[in-house]
């Protein structure tokens, strides 16, 4: 019937960001996590998340599960472009969703990519003050990316 019932975990999950409480997710592959990541965005739509994901592949993937959804999402790795146009999209808050690899937050030979630069940015930017989640795929990320 193309329905979607969201598990108890997903429910809960979705509540504990809508309360603005952290939530761990601790489920195995394939079991709904990105689920738990597009309920609020769908019930706050202006805002905008972040998910921290370290596998272009499951970026590709989720951005996709996104749009079907009706969610501008946006990969975030080495592979972006350096457009002046997408980077000002992305500024101006016109991407609700960014997937972004680790390697986006941290310097490398003392300088940060430009992801980084944008949320070090004056907390009045549009970006900064548009962002309201932050999501973390692969908890191990926390400690290996330095996070």
């Amino acid at each position: 019937n193309g329905r979607i019932i969201p598990r108890q975990f997903q429910l809960e999950a979705t509540i504990a960001m809508m309360e603005l409480r952290d939530s761990l997710i601790d489920v195995g592959t394939g079991y709904g996590k990105t689920l738990c990541m597009i309920l609020p965005q769908l019930l706050d739509p202006e805002g905008i998340s972040i998910n921290i994901s370290p596998l272009k592949r499951l970026q590709t993937v989720q951005a996709a599960d996104f749009l079907t959804w009706g969610i501008r999402a946006l990969c975030i790795n080495e592979d972006t472009p350096n457009d002046n146009k997408l980077w000002s999209s992305i500024r101006n808050g016109d991407f609700k969703f960014l997937i972004v690899s680790p390697e986006q937050f941290q310097a490398i030979e003392g300088k940060y990519p430009r992801l980084a630069r944008m949320l070090r940015e004056t907390k009045s930017s549009p970006l900064i003050q548009s962002i309201k989640r932050v999501f973390v795929d692969e908890a191990y990320n926390i400690h290996t990316a330095g996070l």
